[in-house]
This record gives structure tokens, C-alpha cells and sequence, in this order.
């Protein structure tokens, strides 16, 4: 009768699976300030000339290197002017009109592209990385990321770096990192989110006298994940992963699977300022 009641309880047993990161979701940033000042140096050695990817007929000059309320910060209008010194007002949302793709590149850009916390005059290295991720930003806004037209773009901006190798080089694989990200493939019985997580039983195993459920990821990915469950044994076997407890628990438990490829997920990660006046 104890056996029979204690196979019977395991049918209550949910296990919950999530997509998460390696790093977490990606931090959530917010302006300390409600207005800040602006301030600017020249990141480029050369003005770019046309662009004319982005926008043509347009000599666009040297490329300004930005720090805005603690932040390196980017310049999201190619083609409009900006004072140093100028008083900025920090808002949740940009006036420039973007699709929820571009808006989560744009993210993602941040997350990955380079930061500067310091309001000094940027050294080199940072000139090169500075420059990158601006382009890559122009490229996200003008709707040309993954295109020929936007790396042609952003070879020409590149080319005004102190080490216009380099900045492209950095532009490179700050595109792969978005890519990875963006187009991100979780384990098949895994979600991306907690709530939409799938609901697995365990089930009593009598050869192996103990509750047991084997998941199988038809993604073929689950070799870039590590799976964390809490009072649980776990066994990665390829695609296949078993999950086992000789203990009777009718709570559901959530496990989490980290991307080891460095994979992540970001969330509002950005803050748009404002000079609120015509052609700046």
C-alpha cells in the first residue's frame, strides 16, 4: 500500500523549465537623472564623407565620441547636429520610429557594444570601439542590420578610426554577438519565458526505483546548456536529458538552463535623450 501511494503522489510532481543566460538577463539600465549635459570629443582622425547607405547626397564629417550621465551614449539621427555642453532631457522611449525588431538589435547592440563611464578623453581603443557600435547603432536605425548595404556602411565609418581595422573587426563580432542572441535556439521543451514554461510529471520508474522523466531536445542544442534544478539529479546524455528523484515532492520546482555560448536576453535596456529641438 506505501508503494502504491507513493507512486500515485509523484503524478503531482511538475517541473517547470525555462530559457535563461549564462549572464542573467541583461541589465535593465536607467538614467540617474532626468536631464543631463552632454559631453563630446572627435572619436574619428577623418570626416567619413558620404554615406550614402545611411543617407546620400550628405558629407557627414568626424565621428563625436559621447558621454551622457555617466554613459558612453550614441547618436541615433545620422545626418542631425549636436552641441557639446547641451542640455539633454532622458525619456523611456525614442522619437525615432522603430519596429519591435529593431528596438530589441538596438538593445542588444547596447548590451554587447562598448561603455565608458568616465567623461575623459576617449584613448584610442576606445575611439576604434566607440566608433563600431555607433555604426552598428546608425546601421539598427536605418533598418539595414544583416544587409550588404549596412556593412558597406559601416566599413566606411570604420575607416575614420584611429585603427579602422580594428573598429571594423570590433564591428564584426559585435554583429555576431547580436545575431547569436537575437536568433537564439533554446532546448525544444524549454521556454523563453516563466510563465509560458512548459509542465513536466516525473513518473515512477520500477527498475530503476526511483521517479524519473527523460526530456529530448529535437532542437539539437541542449550541448550548450547547463541545466540547474535544485534537490534534483540531472543526466545529459547528447539531446537527451533525465531528470530523477527517489523523493516524493508535490510542489513544482523551476529549473533553469543557461546558454554556455553566451547567449542572453535583454530587457528595456535603453534611454533615449532628447535635445527637444528641430534638426538636432
Amino acid at each position: 500500500m506505501k508503494q502504491k501511494m507513493k507512486r500515485f503522489a509523484a503524478g503531482f510532481l511538475a517541473l517547470l523549465t525555462v530559457f535563461t543566460t549564462l549572464f542573467g538577463s541583461g541589465t535593465t539600465a536607467f538614467a540617474a537623472s532626468s536631464s543631463a549635459n552632454i559631453s563630446f570629443w572627435y572619436a574619428s582622425t577623418r570626416g567619413s564623407g558620404e554615406v550614402s547607405e545611411l543617407k546620400a547626397g550628405y558629407d557627414h564629417g568626424k565621428i563625436l565620441y559621447a558621454i551622457l550621465d555617466g554613459n558612453a551614449a550614441y547618436c541615433m539621427n545620422f545626418g542631425l547636429a549636436a552641441d557639446g555642453g547641451q542640455l539633454m532631457n532622458s525619456y523611456p522611449n525614442s522619437s525615432t520610429s522603430m519596429t519591435a525588431q529593431q528596438e530589441k538589435l538596438l538593445s542588444y547592440c547596447l548590451y554587447f557594444g562598448f561603455n565608458s563611464n568616465s567623461a575623459t578623453p576617449p584613448s584610442n581603443d576606445q575611439c576604434d570601439q566607440f566608433i563600431a557600435t555607433q555604426a552598428m547603432v546608425w546601421v539598427i536605425v536605418g533598418d539595414l542590420f544583416g544587409t550588404g548595404s549596412g556593412d558597406s556602411a559601416a566599413r566606411k565609418l570604420c575607416d575614420t578610426a584611429p585603427n579602422p581595422s580594428a573598429s571594423y573587426d570590433y564591428y564584426v563580432g559585435l554583429k555576431d554577438n547580436i545575431n547569436k542572441s537575437y536568433n537564439a535556439t533554446r532546448p525544444s521543451f524549454a521556454s523563453r519565458t516563466q510563465s509560458g514554461a512548459e509542465t513536466y510529471e516525473l513518473k515512477w520508474n520500477e527498475g530503476n526505483q526511483r521517479f524519473e522523466k527523460t526530456l529530448t531536445d529535437s532542437n539539437g542544442v541542449l550541448g550548450s546548456f547547463d541545466i540547474s534544478l535544485s534537490g534534483y539529479k540531472v543526466e545529459k546524455d547528447g539531446n537527451s536529458v533525465t531528470i530523477s528523484s527517489k523523493e516524493v515532492n508535490t510542489a513544482a520546482t523551476m529549473a533553469t538552463m543557461n546558454s554556455t555560448a553566451g547567449e542572453v536576453e535583454t530587457t528595456s535596456s535603453c534611454v533615449f535623450w532628447l535635445t527637444e529641438k528641430a534638426n538636432y
